[in-house]
């Protein structure tokens, strides 16, 4: 409060000393505006306009000081008087059209946009318009603004990020990766769109491409979250778990509230050989313990939970997690399988045999091989059971 104190003073000397006033009325205001004196500037402006209501520079500068005091309405009308002057006058139209869009009032701003490239066709112009088209969810008409954007400006990757953005909305990955490819022959340096072409190869299931994109990037000094996050999980799907523990043990101290990381960690320690009661199962409970409600991550937890407990021996951990997995989608009738194996390794053969038969009743469209194999897991639990009752 001290310092402020000390400078309005100050300024307000400079500002009304004879050697500013002697200054032309738009370098004052722009003294002010320097300042972010823009309450002050108008105020300035009003006087003068009170006399002088013709004067087309003091409106313009009226105009954009109330834009920067959120005062929208009394600028855009302002900008529209200033057209009805000078209706050719693109200047004025680009202010209103992004006034508009601040605004929130999108189809005026298309509709402003689309007046503006009858004159002159304008990159920044189109580009807005893909803005707004977006807000309103016209994504086919955004997408031919933005791509009309890159036919004039094909290295701009802010447009290009927009644009992918859309196509990853409606799964249209094959698009993305021309638009990358095209831009990576260009500039083959830029972090920003080879980030994009590496996610959208993992999204195709290419792990390899995709690696190789993140590890690009990490060699180049992009040494962030997302890259460190990706190389794990391209690793982890291509079963390189050492790799992937390695990049998840790393980003886990500052992002231990990320339960996607937790599962991928928690599953890479498990496949890793990590001891299961003190490394493994905690990170399961936690990442349980961190969910909402949510049936599709909490069938991805269950299961990989219930897998890591069965492989580690581990059977009543295996039965609580596929019973919940089950739960979480129905049609996952290999969780009773693995219940059923679970209760035979505890020697519980009668829930286990209750089990096998509920695999069965639910699974009519079994390969040979795996009927076969429940078959034999049947006939053993019987002879168990039969041998225990005699």
């Amino acid at each position: 409060m001290k310092v402020k104190h000390v400078i309005y003073p100050v300024l307000l000397f400079f500002l009304t000393s004879p050697v500013v006033l002697a200054q032309p009325l738009l370098e004052r205001i722009q003294l002010l505006k320097d300042m972010w004196r823009y309450d002050e500037a108008v105020k300035l402006l009003k006087i003068e306009l009170s006399s002088d209501s013709t004067n087309v520079a003091l409106k313009v500068e009226l105009a954009d000081c109330l834009v920067q005091l959120d005062q929208n309405d009394s600028a855009l009308k302002i900008y529209r008087e200033l057209e009805n002057v000078e209706p050719y006058n693109i200047s004025y139209k680009l202010k209103q059209m992004a006034t508009l869009y601040r605004t929130n009032n999108y189809k005026e701003c298309i509709a402003q946009g689309q007046q503006i490239i009858q004159i002159d066709t304008i990159p920044r112009v189109l580009s807005l318009m893909g803005d707004a088209f977006v807000k309103i969810k016209k994504w086919n008409s955004a997408i031919y603004c933005y791509e009309k954007v890159l036919r004039y400006q094909p290295c701009n990757w802010r447009v290009l990020d927009k644009v992918s953005d859309i196509y990853l909305r409606v799964k249209n990955h094959d698009a993305v990766l021309l638009l990358t490819q095209k831009y990576l022959q260009m500039e083959p340096n830029n972090s920003n769109v080879r980030q994009i072409q590496g996610l959208v190869y993992y999204l195709q299931g290419k792990y390899y491409e995709s690696l190789s994109d993140f590890l690009l990037l990490l060699n180049s000094g992009v040494d962030t979250d997302v890259v460190h996050y990706y190389i794990g999980l391209n690793s982890y799907c291509q079963k390189d778990y050492g790799g992937a523990l390695k990049e998840f043990e790393l980003l886990y101290p500052h992002k231990d509230t990320d339960v996607n990381l937790i599962i991928y960690l928690a599953d890479s320690r498990s496949k890793t050989g990590c001891d299961y009661e003190t490394e493994v199962k905690p990170m399961f409970e936690k990442a349980i313990s961190l969910m909402q409600p949510n049936s599709e991550k909490m069938f991805s937890i269950f299961s990989k939970y219930g897998y890591s407990s069965l492989n580690n021996h581990y059977y009543m951990d295996a039965i609580s997690a596929y019973q919940k997995a089950y739960q979480c989608d129905s049609t996952y009738t290999d969780a009773l399988l693995f219940i059923a194996y679970s209760y035979e390794k505890l020697n519980n053969y009668t829930s286990s045999l209750s089990f096998y038969n509920q695999f069965l009743a639910k699974e009519d469209k079994l390969s040979e091989e795996k009927r076969d194999y429940v078959q034999s897991r049947i006939y053993h639990v019987k002879e168990e059971i039969f041998m225990a009752e005699n």
